[in-house]
């Protein structure tokens, strides 16, 4: 219910601010040069990565839009516009992809390629490499199931595990990790060898159906108009890390995507948006010169200014939207706006 209301809030506000412009001017009004770096999972047919994909023929409505009316540049230009001092506009963005899922180069880069829309794509190495985490692996397996239940037996619970909607499959994944967490690694191997055979998902063939082949990525990277960045190895929360642990995760990443294309690569997307001084400084003594969270360490999302930590550079979450005014309402940072300023008069009041 709260989320069908937010959303017809948000249809409401697109509705009205898209026809008259304001929509561009509130978020963008104190700014000469702005940068509004939009995130996607997955692009495709309907459910190809349940919950984090955007269905092709509205992929196709927003990067004809993107086209028409914005000035959509590579991340390292944008970089420039921000610490460079160099002359911008108020209404440059860029195109980015988590997890290196493989509907960027199936679906994604034709209409990139038709729209002369570049484009940069965040790698989990270890994915592309057939190394997934067990917890990785769970949640695929979670939501790709075609079971709609199960039994936890590992509870002795005789209550059903629903599996009929998306957010069923995510808040069973986040109960069963918590359980998971808790069990030793002997034992788990067995109930996820178990749990295999129920779901009916082989978790060998997950990494060929979810992602890029370094072949693919080696195509992508050399049309020019597709760039990569590090996800790290395992799409790991690296503030939980020690420092070793993190360091590996920051450098094996870049080397083994640099040794895949051959050149250097030195932007950095943090997992799920989780990062903190310790790990932004790790980033840069890693070589990285850019790195991507979701809300900065105030906790402020939305665009990007030349006061903004290149470190700590904000994304806009892109769903599976097919009205186009809610997509300008979101690519333009004036949502997250709107969000900011409750944010800052909640905190005022505390």
């Amino acid at each position: 219910m709260k989320e069908a209301l937010k959303y017809i809030g948000e249809v409401l506000l697109g509705a009205t601010l898209c026809p008259t412009g304001l929509v561009k001017h509130i978020p963008r009004r104190h700014a000469k040069t702005t940068v509004s770096i939009l995130y996607y999972h997955e692009v495709g047919p309907p459910d190809i990565l349940p919950g984090l994909y955007v269905e092709l023929r509205f992929f196709n409505r927003q990067m004809d839009y993107l086209r028409r009316h914005e000035n959509v540049i590579h991340m390292h230009h944008a970089l420039a516009l921000l610490t460079q001092n160099v002359n911008g506009t108020s209404n440059n963005v860029v195109v980015t992809f988590d997890g290196g899922y493989r509907g960027l180069y199936d679906f994604a880069y034709s209409v990139l390629r038709r729209n002369k829309i570049p484009a940069i794509a965040y790698l989990v190495t270890g994915a592309i490499d057939g190394k997934l985490s067990w917890d990785r692996i769970l949640y695929y397996q979670l939501l790709f199931t075609n079971k709609r239940s199960f039994v936890p037996f590992w509870r002795n619970d005789p209550i059903k595990v629903s599996l009929v909607t998306v957010q069923d499959r995510k808040l069973a994944y986040r109960k069963m990790l918590q359980e998971f967490s808790r069990i030793p690694s002997g034992e788990l191997s067995d109930i996820l060898a178990k749990l295999e055979e129920i779901l009916k998902i082989s978790s060998d063939g997950l990494t060929k159906k979810l992602f890029l082949s370094w072949d693919m990525v080696r195509e992508l990277d050399r049309s020019g108009l597709v760039t990569f960045g590090s996800h790290t190895v395992t799409h790991t929360k690296l503030t939980s890390l020690s420092d070793d642990e993190a360091w590996y995760e920051l450098t094996e990443s870049k080397k083994r995507i640099e040794h895949e294309v051959g050149h250097p690569i030195d932007s950095f997307c943090y997992p799920d948006g989780f990062f903190s001084e310790r790990i932004m400084d790790m980033a840069r003594a890693a070589g990285y010169t850019s790195a991507l969270v979701l809300r900065d360490l105030n906790g402020l999302g939305g665009l990007n200014y030349p006061s903004t930590n290149p470190m700590a550079l904000r994304r806009i979450f892109v769903n599976n939207q097919p009205l186009t005014s809610v997509f300008v309402l979101r690519a333009s940072g004036a949502l997250d706006g709107f969000a900011n300023i409750g944010r800052r008069l909640k905190r005022a009041r505390s």
